[in-house]
């Protein structure tokens, strides 16, 4: 599967971004093979093309998204990514109060490239092992999103 598909570009563009800006560089490519992305990677490569299209600059992007996947932690506990401003310039970490963000939610980003994955197992693998990777993938998320939501809110003072 190729994650320029995915994401509904050409191949060219994508292999530009990676090219020019460093998205996704921590995948490492050999001559003549397709590179190998995760699910993270996919989440990570669809919220950088979404803060594209919201006017971020390309590279201010790919560094922002650098080499965590950024989107897979929000995705996987069912909350949107926050992308912070401070000073102009994009940011990991926020000043509750201080700092603007951006909130962009991922859960049908998120699904999408999980449609596409399962696709991908089916036509490699067949329809059993698709149905039990998606079911692997319902319940480690749905184990997920209950510890998150049981965690205890901060301390009010």
């Amino acid at each position: 599967m190729k994650l320029a598909e995915i994401e509904g570009m050409p191949a060219e563009t994508f292999r530009s971004y990676r090219s020019r800006f460093g998205l996704l560089d921590h995948v490492k490519t050999v001559r003549g093979l397709p590179a190998q992305f995760s699910f993270a990677d996919a989440l990570t490569a669809r919220l950088a093309f979404t803060m594209m299209r919201l006017g971020f600059d390309k590279k201010d992007i790919c560094d922002y998204v650098g080499h965590s996947p950024v989107a897979l932690k929000p995705f996987l506990e069912g909350r949107p990514v926050e992308i912070c401003l401070r000073d102009g310039h994009l940011s990991h970490s926020r000043i509750l109060n201080d700092d603007p963000f951006l909130s962009i939610p991922m859960e049908r980003d998120g699904w999408a490239v999980a449609e596409a994955f399962l696709a991908d197992i089916r036509g490699r693998k067949g329809p059993e092992a698709a149905e039990g990777a998606r079911s692997h993938l319902e319940q480690n998320i749905s184990r997920i999103r209950d510890g998150y939501l049981r965690q205890p809110v901060g301390r009010g003072g």
